[in-house]
């Protein structure tokens, strides 16, 4: 099984003797941490010197300000291993050599359907609609559970109702903000540690714990999209509901309006609600919230770890890990653009 790297201190990544080393900046530990790497848990943090066996490395993403050199780059692009870059939770980049992976039937397959006004739309819809739905099942899972009466499902059929009737992108979108706002509205009656408590959702930078949580989930969700994307033949940079930008993976944009509700805000809740996550692991200063080393790495276990929880899917009819469940949402969407079977982002019924 393949590891997954986390760089969260400052350094340079460079390849020596057929594997990845990273050298931190400002370090007094010289020596490479290669000992009691547990194959198993497939997750590393890299905080001081290492050394990354790179036939054993699924990605790397990089945290904190890291330099890198052509051998680097060069042994990346050779096992096809993506390297995704975060500045405050924001991914502003990535690196990964996907012309080994590229089918130029499948790229002029998505073009075809991004250049048909039509054919967009209606996945731009799709991206919408699942992404909404899954909202409302989370609602309707803690309103059950935490017994509070001020949400109705109800009171989303408005807004589902407008997704079909939007004429472009720019609707949608609007239609998006809209469910996003009433869903947000919700989050302290989810919320049961007195010491999160949610004004609103801001992100550039995030100014407060909670959206510190969500920011950083995000971040990681973003993380593995890329990373799972890598391993299809499908184009990252032609996307439909996202626009399509310069040096911009925005597929994966639009597959985490899918997957956001799924995964990362229900880890937030569990997180803050089990006082796993406590103030001490978040650092302040000039208006930006971030957490510290010890913060991420609570959060980025309990990320591994959802991601490697097995659930029934029904759509397979298998039991099948988050991550297994994250890459075959790729594939359904391939069958969709060669005509094979329409596409029907996965909707939560747990």
């Amino acid at each position: 099984m393949k590891n997954y790297y986390y760089i969260i201190q400052k350094g340079f990544l460079f390849s020596d003797n057929g594997n990845i080393i990273f050298e931190p900046i400002n370090s007094n530990d010289s020596k490479p941490d290669v000992a009691n790497i547990d194959q198993s848990e497939n997750l590393q943090f890299v905080d001081k010197r290492r050394t990354i066996p790179i036939e054993n490395t699924a990605s790397i993403s990089c945290f904190s300000y890291v330099q890198f050199d052509s051998s680097f780059l060069n042994s990346v692009a050779k096992y096809n291993i993506p390297v995704i870059f975060f500045e405050n939770y924001k991914p502003t980049g990535c690196f990964f050599n996907n012309f080994s992976q590229m089918d130029g039937g499948l790229t002029v397959l998505q073009s075809v359907f991004y250049a048909s006004n039509s054919r967009r739309l209606s996945l731009a819809r799709k991206f919408i609609q699942g992404g909404i739905q899954n909202k409302i099942v989370n609602l309707a899972y803690y309103a059950n559970r935490n017994k509070f009466a001020d949400f109705q499902v109800s009171k989303f059929s408005p807004i589902l109702n407008k997704i079909n009737s939007a004429k472009d992108i720019n609707q949608l979108m609007l239609i998006e903000a809209l469910a996003q706002k009433f869903y947000y509205s919700h989050l302290n009656l989810i919320l049961k540690n007195p010491d999160f408590q949610f004004i609103k959702r801001e992100f550039n930078p995030p100014p407060d714990p909670v959206n510190a949580l969500i920011s950083f989930s995000y971040a990681l969700l973003y993380s593995t999209l890329l990373t799972e994307i890598a391993s299809t033949f499908l184009n990252p940079f032609i996307s439909y509901l996202h626009e399509p930008g310069s040096n911009r993976s925005s597929l994966i944009w639009d597959f985490s309006e899918i997957f956001k509700p799924i995964i990362c805000d229900r880890l937030v809740f569990k997180l803050i609600n089990s006082k796993s996550i406590k103030l001490d692991m978040f650092e302040f200063s000039d208006g930006k919230c971030l957490l510290n080393k010890i913060g991420r790495q609570k959060v980025v276990a309990a990320y591994n770890s959802k991601l490697k929880t097995t659930i029934f899917n029904r759509e397979t009819q298998k039991q099948q890990s988050y991550r297994t469940i994250i890459r075959n949402e790729f594939y359904k969407f391939i069958k969709h653009l060669k005509n094979e079977e329409e596409y029907k982002p996965i909707k939560m019924w747990w």
